[in-house]
């Protein structure tokens, strides 16, 4: 009686397991392994074990499907002790360092590529209109972004916020990249540079302007100093490579061209923190572009004809594909890496790269006392970001024990 209940249950087990081989969870031991037997090891040869403790070794309980009712070789289970990854942890230990490495490294080139740009373009840009050049620029720019977007298969946004970012471009970064090319015309890249070094310090001040950053005394006293400084450097004498009162408009350009990008840097933030940054960069590139089209036709429609030489080339395609594809994908690779506080101290470095290319490629001299003035705007810009670092983990579980008390 006893042997037909179990040939009974045998051939049950048989039939679901063949009628219905796909029924088993994904990745059971017993849905890879079914039905392999185990070679006989040295204890149970010999041994006399009866047809229903040998049956039973090979076909899986009713009510579960345990790893222990199937019997695995001992060379497989070597095999997977083998092939057995890191754990977490210590993958992640031993990886960090060399991460960390080169996330501070691409920062740095990201923060020369962009000091580069002043200079890149004071030599470039001649006999050429800044509406033509910074058409040519965003064409390039969207050619690589939206490849890059299909290839790495982001989710879509919705519509509205599409416009949105398309309308952010138009009246932010429009107005930027035309006022700081024609204001490069009439200023150094020195002085361009170290202007557009105050964009964290501006992008603060219109915060505190709208009441979305709380002032302290010391970030007060970073944008005092860095104030200062710019006064101090305009005030002290003019690079011998240009006039006053031309040097003067161009500044004026300049500052316009920086508050304009420090409002979309306040602006493009939330987007940034709820939506891929690819996907806002090409947006708000794609606005940008739109909003070029019609001034680089009223520019051939009322100007001569230009030329386009190997020089103004050169420009479009480091302002395209350096500048900003490169210089985009290394500071978000370095964000995520680094975090959003540490990769930002790392745009103070702009104007120290800014002057020093100036200096070293296009021969341009500063005034001994404007060396002074460097100093001051950059110690500004250093300590209000510094002023602004966020509170540490102890802390912060401190003052939420006090409130909870």
């Amino acid at each position: 009686m006893v042997d037909m209940v179990l040939l009974t249950k045998v051939f049950y087990h048989c039939s679901i397991y063949i009628e219905q081989p796909y029924n088993l969870p994904r990745g059971s031991p017993d849905k890879q392994h079914f039905c392999q037997r185990r070679q006989p090891s040295q204890g149970d040869r010999g041994s006399q074990r009866s047809w229903a403790s040998r049956t039973a070794s090979i076909i899986p309980s009713k009510r579960t499907y345990a790893a222990t009712n199937t019997r695995i070789s001992p060379t497989c289970i070597a095999q997977r002790r083998r092939s057995k990854p890191h754990p977490p942890g210590e993958k992640h230990m031993i990886e960090q360092p060399a991460q960390i490495h080169h996330s501070y490294l691409r920062l740095i080139g990201t923060m020369a590529l962009w000091g580069g740009v002043p200079v890149v373009m004071k030599v470039t840009l001649s006999g050429l209109d800044p509406a033509t050049f910074n058409f040519f620029r965003y064409l390039l720019a969207l050619t690589i972004l939206f490849p890059l977007l299909k290839y790495n298969r982001v989710p879509r946004i919705p519509a509205r916020v599409k416009v949105y970012l398309m309308l952010l471009g138009a009246c932010t970064l429009f107005p930027y990249s035309e006022l700081f090319l024609i204001g490069l015309e009439h200023t150094s890249a020195a002085t361009a540079g170290l202007l557009n070094g105050l964009t964290p310090v501006i992008v603060l001040l219109l915060g505190l302007l709208l009441r979305m950053e709380r002032p302290t005394w010391r970030i007060i006293v970073g944008m005092l100093v860095s104030y200062a400084g710019v006064y101090y450097f305009i005030s002290t004498g003019q690079p011998a490579t240009g006039t006053t009162h031309g040097d003067i408009y161009g500044i004026f350009l300049v500052s316009l061209a920086v508050i304009a990008f420090s409002v979309f840097s306040l602006s493009n933030s939330k987007h940034n923190r709820n939506y891929p940054s690819l996907v806002v960069t090409t947006y708000v590139f794609l606005g940008t572009f739109l909003a070029f089209i019609p001034a680089t036709i009223w520019d051939w429609w009322t100007q001569p004809a230009q030329h386009v030489g190997m020089a103004n080339v050169a420009g479009i395609l480091y302002m395209a594909v350096p500048a900003s594809v490169i210089g985009y994908l290394w500071f978000s690779h370095g964000a995520r890496a680094l975090g959003a506080y540490k990769s930002g101290l790392f745009l103070n470095l702009v104007p120290v790269f800014a002057v020093g290319f100036s200096i070293l490629f296009l021969q341009e001299r500063l005034a001994s006392r404007q060396w002074l003035g460097v100093l001051v705007i950059l110690a500004g810009i250093v300590w209000t970001s510094i002023a602004r670092s966020p509170p540490a983990a102890g802390s912060a579980e401190s003052t939420d024990e006090i409130k909870q008390s």
